[in-house]
């Protein structure tokens, strides 16, 4: 656990605990979860809190400097604890209430945080909407835990999906780990027999047809073809796509897994019980 030692913001020193949930679900309360005391000092609470952040997040490389985030949450509470605390980290947020707000605003933003209750259609619905249009980097951040919605929401082209409470560390890993896959594509193509497997255009070339595939799956296949032949761990994967902050129980995986067999059955992926799994030769 890592914690901000005495955030001073006047006369007022804060503890704040990156490990404490910044979204206290069920009743609709949003907090970060702290102590206050008096305190007097130098130390500037923006400089310490960005620090502790960019260390508990491990980000410090820099991939999330500035980014604008588009919050999307009915809430205003919950509104106002994701965009206060991404805030914090150095970053830019907006913040819609509704499906119609987020289509005529996302062009503004690098990604978007999505909650599943809004003001005028179901987040999932928005999803679909938004995905026609754009593919924008999105994470679902909602209350609903349930195994349907979350595997709704990946197959409409959600790149995450976090249920609340939501810790700060993980967040931002999450954020961190979703930036990496959108900016970092590689530039050349990986040949596979009569499959070419372009990164760059995020899709595979297979006896003239064009199958186009969402950044993740392109992130997943192409970690496994640098391997053909060779078993990939389901960590290993999980670790080179989604980040170390990763569940390895996470649905996601499975998902985007199940999609990328479906949209490209030449390229078989074979499950190697308890090692992970194995792109074939061609």
């Amino acid at each position: 656990m890592f914690e901000i030692d005495l955030r001073r913001v006047g006369e007022v020193a804060v503890d704040v605990d990156i490990d404490s949930p910044i979204i206290m679900g069920g009743d609709g309360e949003a907090q970060f979860e702290q102590q206050t005391h008096s305190a007097s000092g130098d130390t500037s609470a923006s400089e310490t809190l960005n620090t502790a952040l960019t260390l508990a997040a491990g980000i410090g490389s820099g991939i999330l400097d500035g980014m604008r985030v588009l919050v999307t949450e009915d809430d205003p509470s919950v509104s106002a604890a994701l965009a206060g605390a991404l805030t914090r980290a150095g970053h830019t947020c907006d913040r819609v209430a509704s499906g119609a707000a987020l289509l005529q605003q996302y062009r503004s933003a690098d990604i978007v945080l999505l909650d599943l209750g809004l003001e005028d259609m179901d987040g999932l619905s928005a999803l679909e909407q938004l995905r026609a249009l754009s593919e924008i980097p999105v994470i679902v951040v909602t209350a609903r835990g349930d195994e349907r919605s979350t595997v709704q929401a990946l197959r409409l082209g959600a790149d995450d999906y976090l249920v609340k409470p939501v810790r700060l560390h993980e967040l931002l890993a999450r954020l961190a780990a979703v930036a990496r896959r959108y900016a970092g594509l590689a530039v050349d193509r990986i040949e596979l027999g009569d499959c070419i497997i372009d990164e760059t255009e995020r899709q595979v070339l297979h006896d003239g047809a064009t199958i186009a595939l969402t950044p993740t799956e392109c992130a997943l296949l192409a970690m496994l073809a640098r391997h053909v032949g060779a078993v990939v761990s389901r960590q290993r994967l999980l670790d080179a796509v989604w980040g170390e902050a990763y569940s390895a129980t996470s649905r996601a995986f499975d998902v985007h897994l199940a999609g990328l067999r479906q949209k490209v059955p030449m390229l078989r992926i074979t499950t190697i019980r308890g090692r992970g799994f194995r792109l074939e030769r061609p």
